[in-house]
């Protein structure tokens, strides 16, 4: 039996201005800012696309926004190639300014869409890249990681994500002012597009931040008197990055990464290490020898895979 009247109001407060997030924005002097420990990536499934946020976590879960793009192409077809594009935004290395490498720790992939099937299979086979399948479940007052199933396609792990909780996380993290614990951060100094209409910095442009702030979180009154709050998307506006935001938060939990650990020792401030050329004789420098057959390590070979 419904129980709802239909009368909705939003709450005075509950919906994140755009244009404050932009006015924010800080420079990035490096392609991973100092502060990052650890790096998570979120993917949306649509039938044309991929939308991917690459995320830097630090201390007290403070976070940057690293890049955001879209990879076009049929994630529902066996074999598209838009799956081995995402391959390439995992796998790349994302560096601080000295040359050191942060870790991507975890990468999570809606599969609520028409590409389930795909993106099960494509999650199962890079499960040594601490890549999984995610499911939003609607309902408050759970645990963001909800719980988790086998799916039919590739016996491949699942996680239900609570996403109302996540959704509330998320706003009251965009909501803290001032850096440090929980602030985001967002990249400055990109130029206009090829038209003239939006500045885009790592794919960070006007469209980004109208799709993080595209639902309001409004109040809905049951026959019984009763209010109960529900997440709504404005009519018309994407909301993919505010769903990624959710799942990189996912993410992050899943992978279990220690941040306080790996920010005491400030990775960013250390030396990058330098490769010493090899000492060579006179003879030796005059000669020319074939290069000597390589060893496949069987540790490298279980990483082995083939694009989905």
């Amino acid at each position: 039996m419904n129980t709802v009247l239909g009368e909705t109001w939003e709450e005075r407060g509950e919906r994140i201005d755009d244009t404050r997030l932009m006015s924010r924005r800080d420079e990035y002097y490096a392609d991973v800012p100092d502060g990052v420990c650890a790096i998570t990536i979120a993917v949306d499934t649509q039938d044309n696309r991929l939308a991917v946020d690459v995320i830097g976590w630090g201390a007290g879960k403070e976070s940057w926004r690293l890049d955001y793009k879209e990879l076009w192409g049929d994630p529902r077809v066996p074999g598209s190639a838009v799956w081995a594009q995402l391959d390439e935004v995992i796998r790349r290395p994302y560096a601080y300014a000295n040359g050191i490498t942060a870790p991507v720790v975890c990468t999570v992939i809606d599969m609520g869409g028409h590409a389930s099937d795909q993106v099960c299979a494509y999650a199962k086979a890079r499960q040594g890249w601490n890549v999984w399948a995610v499911k939003g479940v609607g309902g408050d007052g759970k645990l963001l990681l909800h719980s988790t199933f086998k799916s039919k396609i590739a016996s491949a792990t699942v996680f239900n994500l609570a996403v109302n909780t996540g959704k509330d996380d998320v706003v009251a993290r965009l909501r803290i002012t001032k850096p440090g614990p929980g602030y985001c951060h967002f990249p400055r100094g990109g130029t206009q597009d090829h038209m003239n209409q939006y500045e885009s910095v790592r794919g960070y442009d006007e469209r980004y931040f109208a799709g993080l702030t595209a639902e309001k979180r409004v109040s809905v009154k049951t026959r019984g008197g009763f209010h109960r709050f529900e997440w709504r998307k404005q009519s018309g506006q994407a909301n993919e990055p505010f769903d990624l935001a959710v799942y990189n938060l996912a993410a992050l939990m899943i992978s279990k990464v220690n941040l306080e650990k790996i920010a005491a020792k400030a990775p960013w401030m250390l030396e990058a290490p330098v490769l010493a050329a090899p000492k060579m004789t006179a003879a030796a420098s005059t000669a020319v020898k074939p290069a000597p057959k390589q060893k496949v390590s069987s540790k490298l070979a279980v990483n082995a895979y083939t694009a989905v």
